[in-house]
């Protein structure tokens, strides 16, 4: 700090000889001149307390001093650079331009922030610098600011360049070369965290990569939470997903690049292939389909979702094996002229006999805001039942909302109902951190609902009720799926009116 302390210039150049090319621009510990100015008060006590680490693969470790010895020092270390210990997070508007401009100027045709960053645990292909996705938990804003005008001043030998000469952008095409506008959008976008959309231009790692181009790629192969008999699809523009044909049912979807089947067949292999992305919905555990003859009463998934008779095969260790009668069975999968997969499956309530038949086809949704999965299902359910989806699941409060003709997010449903009309309708599920889920019923049939079931242990199970018939009926529906970096109403709208 201030020219004293520190590891000497030999030591250094020691290390730097032993670090990768990549890594040998931080093999130090960084500089505690200006710490105060820098960093939020809660970055440095999980710096110091909690093992909070911004550039995870430097060889140097952190100490623990323990909670008497240092607990004072991100308030004392503010205090000494005239500051208060301000722990507040500035915020900026998540509108869909701000997001849209903001995820262009960091990706390669814009600044080419990625060329150096990780972003949301994806390592860049160069030198490494921290994950943008957690800047605004790590720094200040006045600091990022200041940082993207002045950054060898700040922390001489850095190579990180400077995006603002002069008090204007060195990218001019992006609102007009302003530099706070451009600040702010790049705000704006990183404050989405680790499941912001991805920027263009994001390499793939080395190792045994499955690449998708023009068309999608269909792999079965070992995927974690879908099986050993996963069937993974990687789709044009970043989205993929992964299907479970022991179970029948979409697993989950991710964004990035596709797969590394590296850990397949490595050493011994058999290890599940690696997702290139982050995952921005997991569905729920089970099959989700159901029939009842009680209209009012749905299937109780939560039972079902551990039971080898819809699909769920026993853990590996102790080894065991299940002969019973199968309620669920996979059918296979067809490919359209663009290559697009469609899955086919029967669930047989085998106490009544009763068939429902399903094809579910997924395609990819983008927006500029947040990326989902279009769910498109044709159903055959027998005459006298009743046809249930298990859309998902949250362990916490959801809601349900529309969107009015001035575009203003209106909540239509804030008290446990048991059902509503899903004309209009998004259901807003909370998922980890402050990330969401939005699910909307695309052309169902009339009289379709959403019921609303409380979970053991609290949340809620989302269910879709399709109209009961007396004959066999059929339905061909959407189901979108869309993975909200956060629970916010802006984010909502720049979904569209639907």
């Amino acid at each position: 700090r201030d020219g004293e302390g520190g590891i000497g210039v030999e030591l250094a150049n020691e290390m730097r000889l032993l670090s990768k090319a990549e890594l040998a621009d931080d093999v130090l510990p960084p500089l505690l001149t200006g710490i105060g100015h820098k960093s939020r008060t809660s970055w440095l006590k999980s710096v110091l307390l909690q093992g909070g680490r911004a550039r995870p693969w430097m060889q140097l470790r952190m100490p623990r001093y323990g909670d008497a010895n240092v607990n004072m020092l991100p308030e004392a270390l503010a205090f000494l650079e005239g500051l208060t210990a301000d722990d507040s997070i500035h915020k900026a508007p998540l509108s869909a331009g701000n997001i849209a401009n903001g995820k262009l100027i960091v990706g390669k045709g814009g600044l080419g922030c990625i060329s150096c960053h990780d972003i949301a645990g994806i390592p860049n292909s160069g030198t490494r610098g921290p994950d943008l996705a957690t800047i605004n938990q790590r720094v200040r804003f006045e600091w990022y600011e200041r940082w993207l005008h002045q950054p060898l001043r700040m922390a001489p030998g850095t190579r990180m360049p400077q995006a603002f000469v002069d008090n204007k952008s060195t990218l001019t095409t992006v609102l007009g070369g302003n530099p706070q506008a451009q600040a702010e959008a790049m705000w704006a976008y990183l404050s989405l965290g680790t499941g912001l959309p991805l920027p263009d231009g994001l390499e793939p790692p080395k190792g045994l990569i499955i690449a998708v181009k023009e068309r999608p790629e269909v792999l079965r192969t070992f995927m974690s939470e879908a099986g050993s008999k996963a069937i993974a699809v990687g789709y044009p523009g970043g989205v993929s997903v992964a299907f479970s044909a022991d179970q029948c049912r979409l697993a989950y979807s991710w964004a990035g690049n596709f797969l590394d089947a590296s850990p397949v067949w490595n050493n011994r292999g058999g290890a599940p292939a690696k997702l290139l992305g982050p995952k921005f919905w997991s569905g729920p555990t089970g099959h989700p389909w159901g029939l009842t003859v009680n209209p009012y009463l749905p299937p109780d998934f939560q039972a079902r979702a551990n039971n080898p008779v819809f699909g769920t095969p026993f853990p590996l260790e102790p080894a065991r094996t299940y002969n019973g009668p199968r309620a669920v069975e996979f059918l296979g999968y067809s490919l359209d002229k663009s290559g697009r997969p469609t899955f086919r499956y029967k669930l047989q309530e085998n106490d009544k006999g009763a068939v429902l038949r399903a094809a579910e086809t997924p395609s990819p949704l983008k927006s500029g805001v947040a990326a989902g999965i279009a769910r498109r299902f044709a159903i055959e359910a027998p005459g006298g039942y009743v046809a249930w989806l298990l859309a998902g699941t949250s362990n916490r409060d959801v809601r349900a909302v529309r969107t009015n003709g001035s575009g203003k997010v209106v909540p239509v449903r804030e008290s446990p109902e048991t059902s509503l009309g899903v004309e209009g309708v998004r259901v807003v599920l909370p998922a980890d951190g402050d990330r969401a889920n939005v699910l909307e019923a695309i052309g169902a049939p009339v009289g379709t609902q959403w019921r609303f079931e409380p979970k053991p242990g609290g949340g809620w199970l989302v269910i879709l009720r399709l109209p009961e018939s007396k004959a066999a009926q059929k339905a061909d529906f959407t189901l979108n799926v869309w993975g909200l970096p956060k629970d916010d109403d802006e984010l909502l709208k720049g979904l569209g009116t639907k």
